[in-house]
């Protein structure tokens, strides 16, 4: 059994290594990105938002329900302003080594169960924010149809911190639930 599952296990982490996973966008061609749909899906086909946004969303759930609302809106207007910042000639030199650090640094903070006031942690997801629009700016802005593009981006982002949140508040009632119903049976 034991074999099987490392089995598993490396081979998961093998398919992740692959160029095309860990690829940005790795279905994904210039001329296509045309309008709301294509913006809509442009998140959702690659790991790199996926995950990011998980990440965000997770940590979003720690605040209050408006809390986190507001956080996840607060966010996309980040990264909206990130994407912005290409109009006026501002170049983030780095930019994408920048945002997976940042994501790498709030991933950590997730698993570690760290706690950080609310200014540390509004900088640490709006640098992750402005970073993953900037990176994004070209997807968004430079299309035909950039506006009802970004809207679909916006939407799809929104979205996937939404899961992210309501992911992160089952899991804190499942593990209560369970919890108190664990030490009731330990009576």
């Amino acid at each position: 059994m034991i074999s099987t599952a490392k089995y598993f296990q490396i081979s998961g982490l093998t398919l992740l290594a692959l160029p095309q996973v860990g690829n940005a966008h790795p279905w994904h061609w210039p001329d296509e990105t045309v309008g709301f749909l294509n913006g809509l899906i442009h998140p959702l086909e690659s790991s790199d938002h996926i995950l990011t946004m998980l990440a965000v969303g997770l940590w979003l759930a720690r605040y209050s329900r408006l809390g986190s609302c507001f956080m996840a809106m607060f966010f996309v207007a980040l990264m909206l302003l990130g994407g912005s910042l290409g109009f006026v000639s501002i170049e983030i030199i780095h930019a994408e080594i920048a945002m997976y650090l940042s994501v790498l640094v709030l991933s950590v903070m997730l698993v570690l169960e760290r706690k950080v006031s609310l200014p540390v942690g509004v900088i640490l997801v709006g640098s992750v924010a402005v970073f993953h629009g900037y990176e994004h700016a070209y997807d968004m802005w430079l299309d035909i149809d950039a506006i009802a593009y970004t809207a679909g981006f916006a939407l799809a982002t929104v979205s996937l911190l939404a899961i992210g949140i309501a992911t992160s508040w089952l899991f804190v009632s499942l593990k209560d639930k369970y919890s108190l119903a664990i030490f009731r049976a330990e009576r």
